[in-house]
């Protein structure tokens, strides 16, 4: 009798540290962005292809008369367990625009992001947000940038990738004084290290 009594406690606590585990991960409304919180140092290759003209049929650029440009950057980003992230970030790209004697085909930028989140039940998320900057051709607006990922090793470690036909603009000076617009759809891949809960 006082096995069957310890096993029913033992059942019972297992139960209740199941049930306060998903309490804690799942934010009450079905979603699971509270197993993606903390600031995260993150390193990301990237290369984009880019047309000045508007996306065409189902969100699609045509690609023909545009260029790569490759860039690697490198920052953090914060997410708040509940949806929002902000991100600092700087880095260099590479130019695909013919420069002159003298000029070099590397530009420098830095910029602030804000993203929204969703993490699946499985650890998977995607993020969607904008970015304001300045680079080699002065201050600019990034607006349809998304992102998919996955957390790994309890947290500590995100892998993030941008590979489809998501459609991103570029706004040169950002709005409401934009006097240049480019269309970008690119491929990036990327590591997020945790370095503070």
């Amino acid at each position: 009798m006082r096995i069957q009594r310890l096993f029913s406690y033992a059942f019972a606590v297992c139960l209740v540290s199941l049930l306060a585990g998903t309490a804690m991960a799942n934010d009450g409304s079905g979603q699971f962005n509270a197993l993606l919180k903390g600031k995260y140092q993150f390193n990301i290759i990237q290369s984009c292809t880019t047309s000045d003209t508007a996306p065409g049929f189902n969100g699609l650029v045509s690609l023909g008369q545009g260029q790569t440009d490759p860039a690697s950057f490198t920052g953090v980003i914060t997410y708040d367990g509940k949806g929002n992230a902000t991100q600092t970030d700087h880095g260099i790209f590479l130019s695909g625009v013919p420069h002159g004697a003298g000029s070099s085909p590397v530009d420098t930028f830095q910029e602030e992001c804000l993203y929204t989140y969703a993490v699946a039940r499985d650890g998977s998320f995607s993020q969607e947000g904008s970015c304001t900057g300045v680079g080699g051709g002065g201050p600019y607006k990034l607006s349809g940038d998304k992102w998919k990922g996955q957390i790994a090793h309890g947290g500590l470690i995100l892998t993030m990738n941008q590979v489809g036909t998501d459609v991103s603009t570029l706004e040169i000076p950002p709005p409401p004084t934009t006097s240049f617009t480019q269309y970008r759809i690119c491929g990036s891949v990327g590591t997020s290290v945790r370095i503070q809960p």
